[in-house]
C-alpha cells in the first residue's frame, strides 16, 4: 500500500514526531498538530511526500531547546 509523508516546514524548522528513538516525518494526517496548505506533493515507487506550510495563528517555541 502506497505511503504518504508530510513535510511541514515554517520559518527554516521541519515538523518530526518522536516514534521510540528515531524522529520520523508524520506518516498519517492525524499525525499532524495544525491544518495544512499543501504546496505540491512529490510522487515516490513507495507513496509520496506531501510538502506543506502548517496554518499556525504564531509559530511554536521548541521545548526540547
Amino acid at each position: 500500500m502506497p505511503k504518504t509523508f508530510y513535510y511541514l516546514e515554517s520559518d527554516g524548522q521541519v515538523f518530526l514526531i518522536k516514534k521510540g528513538r528515531t524522529w520520523q516525518f508524520p506518516a498519517n494526517h492525524a499525525e499532524l498538530p495544525c491544518p495544512i496548505k499543501p504546496v505540491f506533493t512529490m510522487p515516490l515507487k513507495e507513496g509520496a511526500v506531501l510538502f506543506a506550510k502548517p496554518i499556525l495563528s504564531r509559530h511554536p517555541l521548541s521545548l526540547d531547546a
